[in-house]
Order: C-alpha cells, then sequence, then structure tokens
C-alpha cells in the first residue's frame, strides 16, 4: 500500500502535477472568496483532469482510488471551513 502511494507521487509528471496545484489553488481561492461557485466547481473538475492525466500516463487501479480519496478529502475539507 505504501509503495502504491510512493509511487503515485514519484511517477507524476510536471503538466499532471501543475493541474493538480492549480486544481487545489482554485478550491482555496472559493474559500477565502465565497461567491456562485466558479472557482471551486472549475477547481474541482481540474483536479479530476489531473488525475484522468496521471491515469493515461500509467498507473495502477490502487493508485487510481488513493488519488480520488486525496482529492475528495481536500474537497470536503475546503467545503467543510
Amino acid at each position: 500500500m505504501w509503495s502504491e502511494f510512493i509511487g503515485l507521487f514519484a511517477g507524476y509528471g510536471a503538466i499532471p502535477m501543475g493541474i493538480m496545484f492549480f486544481g487545489a489553488l482554485l478550491c482555496i481561492i472559493e474559500v477565502f472568496m465565497p461567491g456562485f461557485g466558479v472557482f471551486g466547481l472549475t477547481g474541482g473538475v481540474v483536479s479530476v483532469g489531473s488525475i484522468i492525466a496521471r491515469m493515461v500516463m500509467g498507473a495502477s487501479v490502487i493508485q487510481l482510488l488513493i488519488m480520488i480519496m486525496l482529492v475528495a478529502t481536500i474537497i470536503i475539507l475546503s467545503l467543510l471551513i
């Protein structure tokens, strides 16, 4: 399990990692500047796009599940604040 978790971020390319950080940044902006949800929804869509880009580059199913759990946790925590 830990080797899959480490392999998830070790094999991450620059483009999917940048997309993931951009999605997280948009979710954080939504927390501090609540509005119509444009930043939050866009951040969620961008984060899902990052997961898809990573899975296209080659990853196992366990890595996919770990990434989905991480993104869901980040989105839920940002919505709870």
